[in-house]
């Protein structure tokens, strides 16, 4: 179990105890709570109490897009897609928030309502579509957001200042390996072998691609 890590509206903030037996966990409503691990591993506990009384209301919200299915709470993955925009901007837990609402990444006020995220987002074309941001270093509004795919995303990646993508697919290989390709390299010109583990072919191809930019 790890912080940041959900378990239905619970996220664990922190380990408690000198084995880590209980864990502080900060619910969806807002509430803050300690409880057992196990409780959360088990999935018995799903909230801080107030799963009880949201439940029953969750197949008749206004929009739709969240039913209870099995004593299971299944949103649609617009829905998920809006929430997990706002986990990532708003709450500290969440493991990606310093990438996102650490580095001052904000979500329009218009978009606090889902009904009109979906209104001026759509649906996503197929499920190999997710929320994408334009430009990177801004926030998510409709003017810099867009359904795109994971290709298309590792193209507008924040760290690619080398479009290690157009390497990634001249050699075949996926966008981080080429980026571990060309950190080799780098790593061999300031001195650094111990990691070096690519062929003449290989290193010739980087340092090539390297050189153009």
């Amino acid at each position: 179990m790890n912080i940041g890590e959900s378990f239905g509206w619970l996220t664990v903030t922190k380990l408690l105890g000198p084995r880590g037996g209980v864990v502080r966990a900060l619910c969806q409503c807002g509430t803050v709570c300690e409880l057992p691990r196990h409780r959360l591993a088990s999935g018995n506990t799903k909230s801080c109490g107030c799963w009880k009384i949201a439940a029953p209301k969750l197949n008749f919200t206004t929009h739709g897009e969240v039913k209870l299915i099995d004593g299971k709470r299944i949103a649609t993955p617009e829905y998920r897609s809006w929430q997990m925009m706002k986990d990532r901007c708003q709450n500290i837990a969440n493991k990606n928030y310093a990438d996102y609402g650490g580095r001052g990444i904000t979500i329009c006020p218009e978009w606090g309502s889902f009904e009109q995220f979906l209104t001026d987002m759509g649906r996503r074309p197929t499920p190999l579509y997710t929320l994408e941001r334009s430009n990177n270093n801004l926030g998510y509004s409709a003017a810099n957001c867009c359904w795109a795919t994971r290709k298309e995303q590792a193209r507008n990646r924040r760290y690619a200042t080398i479009h290690a993508w157009e390497l990634a697919e001249s050699m075949g290989v996926k966008v981080m390996s080429a980026h571990h390709y060309i950190w080799q390299v780098r790593a061999k010109d300031k001195g650094d072998v111990r990691w070096f583990s690519l062929s003449p072919e290989k290193e010739r191809i980087v340092r090539e691609f390297i050189g153009g930019y």
